[in-house]
């Protein structure tokens, strides 16, 4: 591609229709299919791993395709295809609207500081996605916040650093603890059309506590 051409490419607004949707995931087919991994009717959803980006993280995202297939982790790649400018949001929406509809567990997202791709996933219901720049942020997301979605800032991390970011996430399990289980619950409570006595329920066990000055260092509330 000649500087000009790329840089008329560049100045375009990006839209992902449904013809562009379509033709991202017969590539994620095609792709899955050559590697011998992909069955659309029995998939290891445990397996699966979303990828997307903008441009600004196309090149960190090849990177780490290459190491969730080595680890042996089918890749859904949501693009975009070429490091030309395009919208972040776009290809947020994409992979999101896929975790909303139960396709996909778990996914990671990159652009230049991860803000926006973050903000962009964070509209959907099913995502709960964290801004991750390092192992303990990462390990720390899923632990107590049960994060599905690693969201990276491309110009913000080195290479190795971003594969430890995502592996660190992938590897670490909720905690399951009462308290962080609690909190994760209450992450979409329509606070603004719930009666607050109906959250006053959800924390009677923690009220009750307090009454009673259990506010111990082994007692976290």
């Amino acid at each position: 591609m000649t500087n000009s051409n790329r840089s008329e490419n560049q100045e375009r607004i990006s839209t992902l229709t449904p013809e562009d949707k379509e033709a991202i995931d017969e590539m994620i087919r095609e792709d899955a299919y050559l590697n011998g991994m992909y069955d659309e009717d029995n998939l290891d959803l445990d397996r699966l791993i979303g990828l997307t980006s903008d441009h600004a993280g196309h090149k960190m995202r090849h990177a780490l395709c290459a190491r969730l297939k080595k680890e042996g982790y089918m890749v859904a790649d949501y693009g975009p295809i070429s490091d030309c400018s395009v919208d972040y949001t776009d290809y947020a929406h994409s992979m999101a609207i896929d975790i909303d509809h139960g396709e996909l567990k778990r996914g990671i997202a990159l652009c230049y500081t991860g803000n926006g791709m973050n903000m962009a996933l964070n509209r959907h219901n099913s995502v709960r996605s964290a801004l991750c720049w390092n192992t303990e942020i990462a390990r720390l997301a899923r632990e107590h916040n049960d994060a599905n979605v690693c969201t990276l800032p491309a110009n913000f991390v080195s290479p190795t650093e971003a594969e430890n970011i995502m592996m660190t996430f992938i590897d670490t399990a909720f905690s399951n603890e009462r308290r962080h289980a609690r909190r994760v619950a209450k992450i979409n409570a329509d606070y603004e059309n719930t009666n607050m006595e109906i959250e006053k329920v959800l924390t009677e066990i923690d009220n009750e506590n307090i009454k009673k000055g259990i506010t111990s260092q082994n007692h976290k509330i």
